[in-house]
């Protein structure tokens, strides 16, 4: 006769307010852990398109003053050496915040919102995913192809399904691409209710209550507004003809204008939602690790209680 499978209680509510103290807790570790890639990546894409502005339109100016520059080939080279520093810092920011995207399972796997640990070896969580980094840039490439595929409307039902995807592959360390998918899938079986509550929690708080929160003091503090300064600039200077791109939106009925000082705003916000949006990786990390962990340990029972039936 079976065994009457066991019922494991699951709060997401828990689990995601956990997760929050656990990320206030270890907030300084985080920010100073994340602060290269979150504004490596912006410095870089900032300068990219500086540099780039800057010696194009000054590019004849630059050719009779340097005489090297009158060639199309040494003008292209230098173009693109100017650029290439700027290129690199922006890839390295951007690789190592794919690494902590993983990463960063892995550490708040061990740490807890009852003991504060003093030292958290970041390079060691970084290492354990360099270390199969084949099978990381495969799963990314699988997980983007899913996600292009759940971006329609009638497929965002089975979104819970991929949530634990990056924890399995950072917790299980022989974990390859399709079995971190597989393994998400079987984890959230059972358990999809409680599942979207944890994904509809982390959208309302890191997607948007702390970003536009931010967002907010900035433009109440008039910090954005000297902000804009810069890109009003930037943009003034640049050959774009603001009443013929809105004469051209008018004749094809699109209800709006673009203004510089509007574009420039909108340029500001947009930043500074992305930056803090960044910052806020550990605290989704951290609610879908607790959340893994605490499917996984169901799994185990399940499994087991299951091995007793047949026996």
């Amino acid at each position: 006769m079976g065994r009457k499978k066991r019922k494991v209680s699951l709060n997401a509510f828990k689990i995601f307010f956990t997760s929050v103290k656990v990320y206030f807790l270890y907030l300084d570790k985080f920010v100073k852990y994340l602060m290269f890639p979150v504004f490596g990546q912006i410095f870089g894409l900032i300068a990219l398109f500086t540099v780039a502005y800057l010696f194009t339109v000054n590019m004849t100016t630059l050719g009779e003053k340097i005489p090297f520059l009158l060639s199309e080939r040494n003008l292209i080279i230098t173009y693109l050496c100017c650029l290439a520093p700027f290129f690199v810092i922006f890839l390295k920011a951007f690789y190592e915040y794919l690494i902590a995207f993983s990463a960063l399972n892995s550490v708040c796997y061990i740490i807890t919102p009852k003991k504060k640990v003093q030292e958290i070896t970041f390079d060691t969580h970084n290492e354990a995913i360099e270390r199969r980094i084949f099978h990381y840039i495969v799963l990314l490439f699988l997980f983007t192809l899913i996600s292009i595929i759940l971006t329609v409307p009638v497929s965002w039902i089975f979104i819970p399904f991929f949530v634990l995807v990056f924890q399995v592959f950072a917790l299980e360390q022989s974990a390859g691409a399709r079995y971190s998918i597989s393994r998400s899938v079987d984890l959230v079986k059972g358990h999809y209710i409680q599942t979207l509550i944890a994904i509809l929690l982390v959208v309302i708080f890191t997607y948007i209550f702390i970003p536009e929160l931010f967002v907010w003091a900035f433009n109440y503090f008039k910090i954005t507004q000297y902000l804009m300064i810069p890109v009003e600039k930037f943009l003034s200077a640049m050959p774009i003809d603001f009443d013929s791109v809105n004469a051209m939106l008018k004749a094809n009925m699109m209800p709006m204008t673009l203004e510089i000082t509007e574009c420039s705003k909108k340029i500001v916000d947009v930043t500074i939602y992305t930056i803090f949006l960044m910052f806020t990786l550990p605290l989704r990390c951290c609610t879908f690790t607790n959340l893994y962990a605490a499917l996984d340990i169901d799994a185990i029972g399940r499994n087991a209680e299951e091995k007793e039936d047949k026996e």
